[in-house]
């Protein structure tokens, strides 16, 4: 038995060996990773005051932990799972997801009169001027509901019903201030470019029936960025090591090596005009003499979606899967009919 174990234990050994010989002889190699970045555009527009009524705007990068909760778990019929013993079993979920965006909001009155927030409108913007509504607390609650179809998340929702968030019901009373969570979910959080949070129709003067006569606007605007990171590993065993990172944003692409300073690599861009009141739909612009049908028209109809956000793969004139699937992604956004197919309409759509 003995001999046995000294065989067994020796054979292990060599076989850890070998497998740390194949991995450190492993050669060099080169990856990338890619992430997107929200942060605010400019660190003095957090904070701003107009006819005596001051707003503080946070971008939320993570929700705290009272966005969650510990709950049995339940199955696709809704019913609670238990282990062997009859005990439920317990399951974290949370009332934010990965697809939204989160803003935490502060307003302070300095009026004289009470700020009811059942008319202002709250919205966000990307950087191709889409426009997404605010989720309230009554939104996000039947969002979870209808994902969760199970007697404990109404035990979850008491809990998050503790983080103050949006609803139209606030009030701000003179001299005091109102802070709570605002949520959106957009088209596509991937979007790189200057994205906007824009507060319409805050009540600043009212009339003796407490109707509003002179209302006023906040905006803030958010960066968002896609860095490219490129690393080399000496072998599977080496720290990897960063070699260039580049950075695509709204004042254009910059790459940089360790220890050199950043540079830009492109132009930038003019700047971006400001984001106006939500109105009526309008007409598209007419477009240009191109042929919807021609691989230069289709080729610079690629280039635009993938600016926007929208994948269409490599701008080669080729109308393949990925340019179908974005068009249609796209056509959808504008209210087109989503054919998949570049015409006309959607040509005017894309500013071309």
């Amino acid at each position: 038995m003995r001999e046995q174990a000294r065989s067994k234990f020796r054979a292990v050994t060599l076989l850890a060996m070998t497998a740390t010989l194949v991995l450190a002889g492993c050669g060099a190699t080169t990856y990338s990773r890619k992430t997107i970045v929200w942060e605010p555009f400019n660190a003095a527009e957090s904070r701003q005051q107009k006819d005596n009524v001051t707003v503080e705007l946070k971008l939320v990068d993570e929700l705290p932990p009272s966005f969650m909760a510990t709950v049995a778990r339940c199955d696709q019929l809704g019913r609670i799972v238990v282990d062997d013993k009859g005990n439920p079993r317990p399951e974290t979920i949370t009332l934010g997801t990965n697809d939204q965006v989160w803003q935490q909001v502060a307003i302070t009155n300095g009026t004289e009169n009470v700020l009811r927030l059942n008319g202002v409108v709250i919205r966000l913007f990307d950087p191709a001027a889409q426009q997404f509504n605010v989720l309230t607390l009554a939104d996000l609650r039947a969002e979870l509901l209808s994902k969760r179809p199970c007697p404990s998340t109404q035990t979850a929702l008491n809990i998050f019903a503790a983080n103050p968030i949006f609803d139209r019901n606030i009030e701000v009373v003179p001299g005091t201030t109102s802070t709570f969570w605002v949520a959106f979910r957009p088209a596509s959080k991937l979007m790189p470019g200057i994205w906007k949070m824009a507060l319409y129709d805050v009540p600043v003067s009212l009339d003796p029936a407490g109707r509003p006569i002179r209302t006023t606007r906040f905006e803030t605007r958010i960066s968002v960025k896609e860095v490219i990171n490129t690393y080399s590993q000496a072998s599977l065993l080496a720290t990897p090591k960063l070699i260039q990172s580049t950075e695509q944003s709204a004042t254009g692409t910059k790459t940089t090596t360790p220890g050199a300073p950043m540079a830009p690599t492109t132009a930038p861009p003019a700047p971006v005009a400001p984001v106006a009141p939500p109105t009526a739909a309008t007409s598209p612009p007419a477009a240009r003499a191109l042929d919807p049908t021609s691989r230069s028209a289709i080729g610079v109809a690629q280039a635009r979606l993938n600016a926007l956000g929208f994948d269409a793969g490599p701008a080669d004139g080729i109308p393949g899967a990925r340019t179908r699937q974005a068009l249609v992604q796209f056509q959808r956004s504008k209210g087109l009919p989503a054919s998949g197919r570049l015409d006309t309409p959607t040509l005017a759509a894309l500013g071309l």
